[in-house]
């Protein structure tokens, strides 16, 4: 895993903040993790940053068994609010933005499942 190479850091590029993030893993969301098919694999995870703001990034994975290997990583929320939300077209989760300061999430799941 990532961690073990990086002194117990995950680092995970912010788009937004066109920064790259440094932080300690506080939970995995187990009730978060899917599988999307084709090898495909998706989980929210809590984050503690250096910077001492909190994230939820979403991490998607590729691979078999215990041999998963991160595809990408794209932070989800900041202290509790969120960037964007998912929701599912047909059968493809989609992501749109939500307003400013939202933390709430249209009609639906917050995550694939």
């Amino acid at each position: 895993m990532e961690q073990q190479h990086n002194s117990g850091y995950f680092f995970v590029y912010d788009s937004v903040k066109q920064e790259e993030l440094k932080l300690k893993l506080i939970k995995v969301h187990d009730d978060r993790l899917a599988a999307l098919g084709n090898g495909t694999y998706f989980v929210c995870s809590d984050f503690k940053g250096t910077d001492g703001n909190t994230y939820d990034v979403d991490i998607f994975m590729k691979g078999k068994g215990d041999n998963l290997e991160a595809t990408s990583k794209r932070v989800h929320k900041v202290n509790g609010v969120a960037r964007y939300s998912w929701y599912k077209s047909g059968d493809v989760w989609k992501t749109r933005a939500v307003g400013k300061g939202k933390t709430e999430h249209p009609k639906g799941s917050e995550h694939p499942n």
